[in-house]
Protein backbone atom coordinates (compact mmCIF):
# COMPACT_ATOMS: atom_id res chain seq x y z
CA UNK A 1 0.00 0.00 0.00
CA UNK A 2 1.15 3.53 -0.74
CA UNK A 3 2.74 5.00 2.40
CA UNK A 4 0.83 8.23 1.79
CA UNK A 5 -2.57 6.56 2.15
CA UNK A 6 -4.43 6.20 5.44
CA UNK A 7 -7.28 3.69 5.46
CA UNK A 8 -9.97 4.53 8.00
CA UNK A 9 -12.52 1.91 9.08
CA UNK A 10 -15.78 3.12 10.62
CA UNK A 11 -17.72 0.96 13.06
CA UNK A 12 -21.06 1.28 14.83
CA UNK A 13 -22.18 -0.57 17.98
CA UNK A 14 -25.25 -2.73 17.59
CA UNK A 15 -28.47 -1.43 19.08
CA UNK A 16 -28.47 -3.56 22.24
CA UNK A 17 -24.76 -3.15 22.98
CA UNK A 18 -24.50 -0.20 25.38
CA UNK A 19 -20.96 1.03 26.05
CA UNK A 20 -20.19 4.19 28.01
CA UNK A 21 -16.83 5.85 27.50
CA UNK A 22 -16.83 7.31 31.01
CA UNK A 23 -17.24 3.90 32.61
CA UNK A 24 -15.70 1.49 30.10
CA UNK A 25 -12.64 3.37 28.86
CA UNK A 26 -10.18 1.01 30.56
CA UNK A 27 -11.81 -2.00 28.91
CA UNK A 28 -11.46 -0.26 25.56
CA UNK A 29 -7.81 0.47 26.30
CA UNK A 30 -7.08 -3.14 27.22
CA UNK A 31 -8.92 -4.43 24.13
CA UNK A 32 -7.42 -1.88 21.75
CA UNK A 33 -5.06 -4.38 20.13
CA UNK A 34 -8.03 -6.43 18.96
CA UNK A 35 -8.06 -3.99 16.04
CA UNK A 36 -4.47 -4.91 15.18
CA UNK A 37 -0.96 -3.79 16.16
CA UNK A 38 0.20 -0.20 15.74
CA UNK A 39 -3.34 1.09 15.31
CA UNK A 40 -5.08 4.27 16.40
CA UNK A 41 -8.63 3.76 17.68
CA UNK A 42 -10.91 6.76 18.17
CA UNK A 43 -14.05 6.10 20.22
CA UNK A 44 -16.81 8.68 19.81
CA UNK A 45 -19.63 9.33 22.26
CA UNK A 46 -22.43 11.61 23.31
CA UNK A 47 -21.97 14.37 25.89
CA UNK A 48 -22.76 11.78 28.58
CA UNK A 49 -20.33 9.22 27.15
CA UNK A 50 -22.60 6.77 25.33
CA UNK A 51 -20.54 5.12 22.58
CA UNK A 52 -21.85 6.09 19.15
CA UNK A 53 -19.06 5.17 16.72
CA UNK A 54 -15.53 3.85 16.39
CA UNK A 55 -12.93 4.78 13.80
CA UNK A 56 -9.54 3.14 13.48
CA UNK A 57 -6.52 3.55 11.24
CA UNK A 58 -2.83 2.75 11.25
CA UNK A 59 -0.66 4.71 13.64
CA UNK A 60 1.04 7.61 11.88
CA UNK A 61 4.07 9.81 12.38
CA UNK A 62 3.17 12.42 13.45
CA UNK A 63 0.26 10.91 15.44
CA UNK A 64 -2.15 13.77 14.71
CA UNK A 65 -2.31 12.82 11.02
CA UNK A 66 -4.09 9.53 11.80
CA UNK A 67 -6.34 11.29 14.29
CA UNK A 68 -7.40 13.86 11.74
CA UNK A 69 -8.14 11.15 9.16
CA UNK A 70 -10.42 9.41 11.67
CA UNK A 71 -12.11 12.68 12.59
CA UNK A 72 -12.69 13.59 8.97
CA UNK A 73 -14.32 10.29 8.05
CA UNK A 74 -16.40 10.24 11.23
CA UNK A 75 -17.67 13.75 10.53
CA UNK A 76 -19.12 12.70 7.17
CA UNK A 77 -21.55 10.25 8.75
CA UNK A 78 -22.16 10.94 12.45
CA UNK A 79 -24.15 13.85 13.85
CA UNK A 80 -24.67 12.61 17.43
CA UNK A 81 -21.18 12.47 18.90
CA UNK A 82 -19.77 15.35 20.89
CA UNK A 83 -16.94 13.61 22.75
CA UNK A 84 -14.09 11.30 21.77
CA UNK A 85 -11.20 9.35 23.26
CA UNK A 86 -8.13 8.35 21.23
CA UNK A 87 -6.43 5.05 22.06
CA UNK A 88 -3.06 4.56 20.40
CA UNK A 89 -1.03 1.36 20.28
CA UNK A 90 2.36 2.88 21.03
CA UNK A 91 5.18 2.34 23.56
CA UNK A 92 4.29 3.58 27.04
CA UNK A 93 7.23 5.38 28.65
CA UNK A 94 6.70 5.69 32.40
CA UNK A 95 9.22 8.49 32.94
CA UNK A 96 8.29 10.54 29.87
CA UNK A 97 8.43 14.30 30.56
CA UNK A 98 5.03 15.92 30.99
CA UNK A 99 5.60 18.83 28.62
CA UNK A 100 5.52 16.81 25.36
CA UNK A 101 2.51 14.89 26.68
CA UNK A 102 0.67 18.15 27.36
CA UNK A 103 1.63 19.48 23.93
CA UNK A 104 0.42 16.36 22.14
CA UNK A 105 -2.86 16.41 24.03
CA UNK A 106 -3.40 20.10 23.31
CA UNK A 107 -2.72 19.56 19.59
CA UNK A 108 -5.09 16.59 19.43
CA UNK A 109 -7.82 18.50 21.28
CA UNK A 110 -7.40 21.42 18.92
CA UNK A 111 -7.89 19.13 15.91
CA UNK A 112 -10.98 17.54 17.44
CA UNK A 113 -12.45 20.92 18.37
CA UNK A 114 -12.20 21.90 14.72
CA UNK A 115 -14.70 19.13 14.01
CA UNK A 116 -16.99 20.10 16.89
CA UNK A 117 -15.78 17.33 19.22
CA UNK A 118 -14.24 17.51 22.69
CA UNK A 119 -11.33 15.04 22.90
CA UNK A 120 -11.48 13.87 26.50
CA UNK A 121 -8.22 11.95 26.48
CA UNK A 122 -5.39 10.40 24.49
CA UNK A 123 -4.45 7.02 25.94
CA UNK A 124 -1.24 5.28 24.92
CA UNK A 125 -1.45 1.47 25.17
CA UNK A 126 1.01 -1.38 24.73
CA UNK A 127 1.21 -5.02 25.78
CA UNK A 128 2.17 -4.15 29.34
CA UNK A 129 0.48 -0.93 30.36
CA UNK A 130 -1.36 2.20 29.33
CA UNK A 131 -1.03 5.91 30.04
CA UNK A 132 -3.73 8.57 30.11
CA UNK A 133 -2.37 11.86 28.82
CA UNK A 134 -5.22 13.81 30.41
CA UNK A 135 -4.65 12.29 33.85
CA UNK A 136 -0.89 12.78 33.49
CA UNK A 137 -1.27 16.55 33.16
CA UNK A 138 -4.60 17.18 34.94
CA UNK A 139 -6.68 16.22 37.95
CA UNK A 140 -8.83 13.04 38.11
CA UNK A 141 -11.97 15.00 38.98
CA UNK A 142 -11.53 17.05 35.81
CA UNK A 143 -11.19 14.05 33.50
CA UNK A 144 -14.70 14.26 32.01
CA UNK A 145 -14.97 18.02 32.27
CA UNK A 146 -17.23 19.80 29.79
CA UNK A 147 -15.56 22.50 27.71
CA UNK A 148 -16.93 26.02 27.80
CA UNK A 149 -17.94 26.90 25.19
CA UNK A 150 -18.62 23.58 23.53
CA UNK A 151 -16.86 23.17 20.15
CA UNK A 152 -19.10 24.17 17.25
CA UNK A 153 -20.04 21.45 14.79
CA UNK A 154 -18.92 21.87 11.20
CA UNK A 155 -20.41 20.47 8.01
CA UNK A 156 -18.07 18.06 6.26
CA UNK A 157 -19.03 16.81 2.79
CA UNK A 158 -18.87 13.11 2.19
CA UNK A 159 -20.72 9.99 1.20
CA UNK A 160 -19.79 7.75 4.11
CA UNK A 161 -22.23 5.81 6.22
CA UNK A 162 -22.36 3.74 9.38
CA UNK A 163 -24.05 0.35 9.14
CA UNK A 164 -25.81 -1.49 11.96
CA UNK A 165 -24.73 -5.13 12.04
CA UNK A 166 -24.27 -7.71 14.81
CA UNK A 167 -21.34 -6.83 17.01
CA UNK A 168 -19.46 -3.88 15.62
CA UNK A 169 -20.66 -3.06 12.15
CA UNK A 170 -18.13 -2.37 9.45
CA UNK A 171 -18.82 0.75 7.50
CA UNK A 172 -16.92 1.55 4.34
CA UNK A 173 -13.15 1.80 4.51
CA UNK A 174 -11.90 5.06 3.08
CA UNK A 175 -8.40 5.93 1.90
CA UNK A 176 -6.77 9.26 2.60
CA UNK A 177 -3.74 10.63 0.85
CA UNK A 178 -1.58 12.49 3.33
CA UNK A 179 -0.27 15.78 2.01
CA UNK A 180 3.18 16.83 3.18
CA UNK A 181 4.32 20.36 3.80
CA UNK A 182 7.93 21.40 3.10
CA UNK A 183 10.15 19.84 5.73
CA UNK A 184 8.12 16.65 5.93
CA UNK A 185 5.39 17.86 8.28
CA UNK A 186 2.08 16.20 7.51
CA UNK A 187 -0.64 18.52 6.31
CA UNK A 188 -4.37 18.39 6.81
CA UNK A 189 -6.14 15.46 5.28
CA UNK A 190 -9.21 17.49 4.39
CA UNK A 191 -11.36 20.42 5.36
CA UNK A 192 -14.94 21.53 5.02
CA UNK A 193 -13.89 23.91 2.27
CA UNK A 194 -12.46 21.13 0.13
CA UNK A 195 -11.20 17.72 1.26
CA UNK A 196 -7.85 16.56 0.01
CA UNK A 197 -8.79 12.98 0.76
CA UNK A 198 -9.04 10.30 -1.86
CA UNK A 199 -11.89 7.91 -1.14
CA UNK A 200 -12.49 4.43 -2.44
CA UNK A 201 -13.98 1.17 -1.30
CA UNK A 202 -11.44 -1.37 -0.11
Amino acid sequence: MNAGLIVVDLLAPRGDDVVNLREDVLSLALDQRAFGPRRLLVAFGTEDGELTALAHARRTDPPDLGLEACLFEWATVDLRSRTAIALSDEPVVSDQPLRPIAERLALARGLAAGFGVHLVDWIACDDQSYRSFALSVGQPEEWWSRPEPWPERVAVPGTGRLSAMPGYADGPAHRHRAKRRPGGRAGRVGSAAGPRATRGQR
